[in-house]
Formats: C-alpha cells, structure tokens, sequence
C-alpha cells in the first residue's frame, strides 16, 4: 500500500512516453495538501491543480492548521522542518493518506553534515509519507517553483534519491534556486520508480 505513489508516478511517466492518457489507480485521496499557519489559498488550490495535472491521482486541499510551535527553532527564527512534519501530523487528521505535504510560508531549516541549521526549500523523507515544502525562499514564480519542489519531495517519498541529471526533478539544490531548470524526472528516475514499484 505505501507504494501507491510510485505506482501513480510510474503510471503518468508511462504515458508521457507513450502519449496515452494515465490510468487513474484509485478514487480515494492519495495525496493530500496541509497549509500551516497563514499559507495562501490561492497557491494551495493552484497547486492542487497542477499535481492532479502531472500526477493523475486524487489530491485533497484539507483546511489550514496552525504551525506546531514547538517546531520554531527561536535562534534562527525559522522552523525546523523535520519537527514540523512529526509534529503537524499528530495535530492532523492524516492517517487516512498515503502522502501529507505541509505547506508554509515561514523559512524552514535542517541539519546536514556541514551545518546544523541549513536553509531549504523544502524536505522529504525518502522513502516516507510526509513532506515539508516552504515557499520563503522561492520570490518569484512561486506556484511554477512550488510545484518543482512538492513533486521533488514527494520523489523522495516514493523512495527516489537526488539526481545528477541537470534537469531533473529530483537534482538537488544545494539551496541554489535551480527550480526554473527542472522539466521532468529524467530516464533513469523513470527506471528507478518502475524498480521501486516490483
């Protein structure tokens, strides 16, 4: 059942090559979109839109919640974006989802190996359920760039990691804005997602 993602991105990748129109797995919602805090309704729904788009599965838009507090990391002034996917989850309803993308305006940060509070776009886990996607650092463009890095991270929740391939939605940004690059998942994502589903 977690690999429903897989499943719906392999089939919209099929028919890309294939010019025929996906097949729609499942009626339930797959995908759904948590707005925190004060995040537009306008770019939730024109996200919506533009996954149910690329993806061909249901997304649900669900009402907007308040940002987990505890996940503020007061030093930086910024949240903390792997607290706040655990933490908005037990405040959501969200058991009944196979993928939960948080949405916030506010800046978000985590730990890599060179520093302990790192400014992102956005954070997935891989292979996961849950996903984080700030629109903070995009400035302009900000539905295109949203898109690119939603569908980047819910890459990562159906088990794809980064990519080198310079237009690929799964290249990572190294916090570099390299979103308007991006056009597709390239061949070896592709083949990567049909291995994934097996």
């Amino acid at each position: 059942m977690r690999y429903w993602v897989i499943i719906i991105l392999f089939n919209f990748l099929l028919a890309c090559e294939t010019n025929k129109s996906p097949t729609k797995i499942a009626a339930e919602p797959i995908i759904a979109l948590q707005p925190l805090g004060t995040f537009p309704e306008s770019t939730a729904v024109a996200l919506a839109d533009s996954l149910q788009q690329a993806l061909n599965c249901s997304i649900i838009l669900l009402p907007a919640r308040p940002l987990p507090k505890q996940a503020y990391y007061k030093q930086r002034q910024r949240y903390r974006a792997d607290t706040l996917i655990k933490l908005a989850a037990i405040q959501s309803d969200t058991l009944s989802y196979r993928t939960v993308v948080y949405l916030t305006v506010k800046d978000v940060s985590h730990s890599n190996e060179q520093h302990h509070d790192f400014g992102i776009f956005g954070l997935g886990y891989q292979p996961g359920n849950g996903a984080v996607a700030s629109t903070f650092r995009l400035r302009k463009h900000i539905n295109s760039r949203l898109f690119k890095v939603v569908i980047h991270e819910i890459g990562h929740n159906a088990g794809l990691p980064h990519c080198t391939t310079s237009n690929c939605y799964m290249r990572d940004a190294h916090g570099k804005m390299i979103q308007d690059s991006l056009v597709a998942f390239c061949n070896a994502c592709k083949r990567k997602l049909v291995h994934l589903r097996k």
